[in-house]
This record gives structure tokens, sequence and C-alpha cells, in this order.
């Protein structure tokens, strides 16, 4: 196993995410309203959802997006370039082909495993936040933006102890559905 392989992930995401570039959510259940920032189900009595139960709602839109992010990694990849595509922001868009050349050019295999786990207890509205860098730089994201910590868990099959890092990160709730911002470049 090379370690420098499994640090390579978090620390270009700590390195994002540090000045503000990543964040995670995932897809999920379909907004009964259908405008960006829009409550995401209505409540047991037909009413929209209040402040408090948007959240709930977005912890659990988050929680499963980490969760796709992380069983992606154990079919290789292809499988984690194509789960990252899915998974971002639909303004921050990176064709799977880019997140696959990125990844493979970082040094990841398929004996690459991730493990996300978000502290969704840590989420909080963020709004006007902005991309700081890249190609997106200055991009204020439509929807309910979130700031939190994921922990990620980086090991590789083939040996060697699994290495993790907390990691800042932000994350968008749009029309039912959570998204994280990661680069693939």
């Amino acid at each position: 196993m090379r370690r420098s392989v499994l640090l390579l992930p978090a620390v270009l995401l700590l390195g994002a995410c540090s000045s503000g570039t990543l964040g995670s959510a995932s897809p999920a259940v379909a907004s009964s309203a259908g405008a960006p920032g829009a409550p995401s189900a209505p409540s047991s009595s037909g009413a929209a959802p209040s402040a408090g139960e948007d959240l709930v709602l977005d912890q659990q839109l988050t929680r499963t997006l980490y969760e796709r992010l992380s069983s992606s990694s154990e079919a290789g990849v292809d499988a984690l370039a194509a789960a990252q595509v899915a998974g971002n922001h639909p303004d921050y868009a990176y064709s799977v082909e880019e997140c696959q050349v990125f990844l493979r050019d970082s040094g990841i295999t398929d004996d690459f495993r991730l493990d996300a786990q978000p502290d969704v207890a840590s989420m909080a509205l963020d709004d006007g936040w902005a991309l700081p860098d890249g190609r997106y730089a200055g991009l204020v994201p439509t929807g309910r933006v979130y700031a939190l910590t994921v922990t990620f868990t980086e090991s590789d099959v083939t040996g060697g102890a699994p290495q993790g890092q907390d990691t800042p990160v932000h994350v968008a709730v749009l029309d039912g559905e959570a998204f994280f911002f990661q680069p693939c470049e």
C-alpha cells in the first residue's frame, strides 16, 4: 500500500474545504414545492415543514449522500468517479471522465476504500457562501447551503492501517436532493 496515495484525497478535500470549496450531500426525496430552498416534504399535518424539520430532512439527505459516496469506492475508481459526478451540485459540474483521470492521476486504484461520515449535528446554514477557487470560483450555489464536518477514513484493501481526517465541507440541498462540491481538477 502506498500511504501517500491514501492521504491524497483527504488532503485534496481538506485543501478545497478549508478554503470553502468542498461540501457534500446526496440525492434523495423529491421536493413537494419544487423550488430551490423550498421545503423538502410536507409535514404530517400537510403544512410546510418548519426550519427545524428542514434541518432534520437535510441531515438525512446528507447522510445518504455520503453513504453512496462511501459504498461506491467498493466498486473501484470508475464507480467512485461516477458517484462524485452524481453527488456534485448541478451548478458544479465535472464529467465522469474528468473525475476518473483526476483520481487515477492522484494515485487512486481499485483497491482504495473511502468511509465518509458526516457530522450532521454540526450542520449550520451558510447563506451566501461562494466557492473560493478553481473554475467555479465565486459561484454562490442555489438551495439551502450548510457548513459541516465530515470524517473521511481512507484505506487500501491490500493492507495498511486506515487513515482518517476531519474535514470542513459545504453541502447544498436543492429540490429535495443534497449535493456536495467535490472537485475533479
